[in-house]
Protein backbone atom coordinates (compact mmCIF):
# COMPACT_ATOMS: atom_id res chain seq x y z
CA UNK A 1 0.00 0.00 0.00
CA UNK A 2 1.28 3.23 -0.80
CA UNK A 3 2.05 6.21 2.09
CA UNK A 4 -0.74 8.46 0.06
CA UNK A 5 -2.75 5.36 0.11
CA UNK A 6 -2.39 5.33 3.80
CA UNK A 7 -3.09 8.95 4.72
CA UNK A 8 -6.06 8.51 2.60
CA UNK A 9 -7.37 5.84 5.32
CA UNK A 10 -5.84 6.85 7.88
CA UNK A 11 -7.64 10.70 7.83
CA UNK A 12 -10.87 8.94 6.68
CA UNK A 13 -10.87 6.87 10.16
CA UNK A 14 -10.33 9.73 12.11
CA UNK A 15 -12.93 11.66 10.72
CA UNK A 16 -15.65 8.44 10.69
CA UNK A 17 -14.31 8.62 14.68
CA UNK A 18 -14.74 11.50 15.40
CA UNK A 19 -17.69 12.09 13.57
CA UNK A 20 -19.06 9.30 15.20
CA UNK A 21 -17.58 9.95 19.00
CA UNK A 22 -19.55 13.14 19.87
CA UNK A 23 -22.88 11.62 19.21
CA UNK A 24 -23.93 10.30 22.37
CA UNK A 25 -22.29 13.84 24.30
CA UNK A 26 -24.81 15.70 21.51
CA UNK A 27 -27.07 13.76 22.52
CA UNK A 28 -26.73 13.88 26.34
CA UNK A 29 -26.66 18.20 26.15
CA UNK A 30 -30.00 17.93 24.12
CA UNK A 31 -31.91 15.83 26.20
CA UNK A 32 -30.11 17.10 29.07
CA UNK A 33 -29.56 21.04 29.03
CA UNK A 34 -31.55 21.52 26.54
CA UNK A 35 -34.66 19.48 27.93
CA UNK A 36 -35.66 18.27 24.10
CA UNK A 37 -37.69 14.89 24.47
CA UNK A 38 -36.46 11.74 23.13
CA UNK A 39 -38.03 12.08 19.10
CA UNK A 40 -36.75 15.83 18.98
CA UNK A 41 -33.43 14.79 19.60
CA UNK A 42 -33.47 11.94 17.32
CA UNK A 43 -34.98 14.52 14.45
CA UNK A 44 -32.21 16.95 15.45
CA UNK A 45 -29.13 14.00 15.06
CA UNK A 46 -30.92 12.39 12.30
CA UNK A 47 -30.51 15.78 10.63
CA UNK A 48 -27.19 16.18 11.52
CA UNK A 49 -26.25 12.94 9.92
CA UNK A 50 -27.86 13.58 7.13
CA UNK A 51 -26.22 16.84 6.45
CA UNK A 52 -22.63 15.97 6.97
CA UNK A 53 -22.72 12.49 5.78
CA UNK A 54 -25.78 12.50 3.29
CA UNK A 55 -24.98 15.75 1.86
CA UNK A 56 -21.27 14.48 0.68
CA UNK A 57 -22.51 13.19 -2.57
CA UNK A 58 -24.07 16.61 -3.57
CA UNK A 59 -20.87 17.97 -2.62
CA UNK A 60 -19.43 16.27 -5.07
CA UNK A 61 -21.28 16.17 -7.99
CA UNK A 62 -21.13 19.83 -7.75
CA UNK A 63 -17.75 19.87 -7.98
CA UNK A 64 -17.57 17.72 -10.29
CA UNK A 65 -19.32 19.80 -12.36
Amino acid sequence: MTPLARLLIGSQFAFHVGFFAVLPYFADHLAGTLCLGGAMVALVLGLRTFSQQGLFVVGGLLTDR
